[in-house]
């Protein structure tokens, strides 16, 4: 079999983390646990943080019998978040799931990537250090929207070309674009610091004052592609009140100290990376990307059930290799070797069930996509030497890693205790009722019943309950550019019931 040429693995420092998805913040970092005033429900080894309680409630749909954030309501979410937990300690090791392979895939994907949240979290993002004057100049613009044009290219040597004459005054820019793209229409647009854009837009616009028709550039924004933009104009938006002030000043130090952070977070890859060497086999690769192109290119239809069933019903859609099972054939192929090992299809298939592709590029040219395919796979690899590097610093025993594995790992649990009672209660039977008439006429009994039989074992801080602000605005919270980009369970919908009449109060 031929082989590709060597891919060095300086291709795959690029990484966009988010600490979104975990409350990295609630760990006492002096002995790495949850501070009693954090949690608000213990049952037994399991806990009910206020941040988990504040994201399960805020960063899903909740469902309308418990949407409002009124005290009832917020009640009968937190009795929800418990009978959630009850529901998991009634089916718990008995259960089929714990001894099915992709259901602790799963899970071990998620906890892998909360390490990995963590691990960029201690090694860079507390790690900044601001710079006063940086912050004062950043405050200063970011109050700022920009009128732009601009173009792009895909040769860095010729963007280098056209940056030199333009600098030297020998071309306008007008006149490059025209050189370029004749009398095409010059694309316009606006740029503002409050929206998210490319790390590298942001720093060539914000983080110092330009002036009216300055062109900067070429600002690097892919593997190939480079933009020129020309300043047009531009408005301020002031800030008057002094929360205002504050809030613009916590929102500019949060984004510059994210920005440090992916600075030190790329060397710290690099540092990991370092001497590797990845290569791929020609003849097995270009069999595997045929399967994953003939999965990412579905129809419109296909495409639309699939968003359907992971956005209203929480489920991962992701591309796999269950097309191969029974080939055993293709499976034994070598795919590509890294640091002396040979991963065969086999072991590449595995390691899908626990960390899914994840794509640069959200929408793919079909030529382009052999190249976002082979870039898929080197991230991957990226990743399991990231969490090589956490498991060697003992972060999957981190308190935030392991509250955030079980409340993934008891909503999976729960879900299935309540389809399997709902089975038993309705004879099998279809039954055509909505949602809250299914709770209240199948779950809220059957919950009444395991909130009688844990009664004595659970405890609820009633201080920290009480403290908790809620409000009514639907939210459907992901983190992009990550294996698993929904941040939290789908809501539990179990009990529409309001009462607090077990349990007893935590101990302060």
């Amino acid at each position: 079999m031929k082989t590709f040429k060597s891919w060095f693995v300086r291709f795959i420092i690029v990484l966009s983390i988010s600490i979104l998805g975990i409350s990295i913040q609630s760990c006492s970092k002096k002995s790495d646990e949850i501070s009693s005033d954090k949690i608000i429900v213990k049952i037994d080894d399991r806990t009910i943080t206020v941040d988990e309680f504040i994201r399960r409630a805020e960063y899903t749909i909740r469902p309308a019998y418990c949407k409002m954030d009124n005290y009832i309501h917020k009640k009968i979410v937190l009795n929800s978040l418990i009978a959630e937990k009850l529901l998991a300690l009634e089916s718990d090791e008995d259960s089929p799931l714990m001894k099915n392979e992709n259901f602790q895939a799963h899970i071990r994907g998620r906890k892998e990537q909360a390490m990995r949240q963590v691990l960029y979290y201690q090694e860079a993002y507390e790690k900044v250090k601001l710079d006063t004057g940086e912050v004062r100049t950043t405050f200063n613009l970011a109050g700022r929207t920009y009128d732009v044009s601009h173009f792009s290219l895909s040769d860095g040597k010729k963007a280098q070309a056209i940056a030199d004459s333009l600098n030297s005054g020998d071309w306008t820019f007008n006149e490059v674009h025209q050189g370029i793209w004749g009398n095409e229409e010059i694309t316009k647009r606006q740029v503002g610091w409050e929206e998210r854009n490319h790390e590298a837009i942001e720093k060539a616009l914000f983080t110092e004052p330009l002036k009216m028709d300055q062109v900067v550039g070429p600002i690097q924004v892919g593997d190939d592609e480079f933009i020129f933009i020309k300043i047009d104009g531009w408005t301020d938006s002031r800030v008057i009140t002094e929360q205002m002030v504050q809030q613009r000043h916590l929102d500019v130090r949060e984004r510059l100290t994210h920005n440090h952070a992916g600075q030190i977070w790329t060397d710290i890859v690099l540092d990991i990376m370092k001497d590797k060497r990845l290569e791929f086999v020609e003849d097995t690769y270009w069999k595997i990307n045929e399967i994953f192109f003939n999965q990412y290119y579905v129809t419109e239809k296909e495409k639309k059930d699939a968003f359907n069933r992971k956005f209203w019903q929480g489920e991962d859609v992701e591309l796999t290799l269950d097309d191969l099972e029974g080939d055993e054939d293709i499976l034994n192929y070598p795919f590509f070797s890294i640091d002396g090992k040979v991963w065969t299809v086999k072991e590449f298939k595995k390691l899908l069930l626990s960390h899914p592709l994840v794509f640069r590029e959200s929408k793919i040219p079909a030529s382009d996509f052999p190249k976002q395919f082979k870039l898929a796979v080197v991230d991957l690899i990226r990743d399991k030497y990231i969490t090589d590097e956490a498991y060697k610093m003992k972060l999957d025993q981190n308190s935030v890693v392991k509250s955030n594995t079980s409340m993934w790992e008891d909503s999976f649990l729960a879900s299935y205790q309540k389809a399997e009672h709902l089975y038993r209660a309705t004879n099998g039977k279809k039954v055509s009722v909505t949602q809250e008439v299914q709770v209240e006429q199948y779950m809220n009994p059957y919950i009444d019943s395991l909130q009688e039989k844990y009664s004595d074992r659970i405890d609820i801080n009633m201080d920290a309950f009480e403290k908790i602000k809620l409000t009514h605005i639907d939210m459907y919270v992901t983190q992009r550019d990550m294996p698993y980009q929904v941040v939290v369970p789908s809501f539990p919908t179990v009990t529409t019931d309001n009462r607090l009449d077990y349990g007893k109060l935590m101990e302060k």
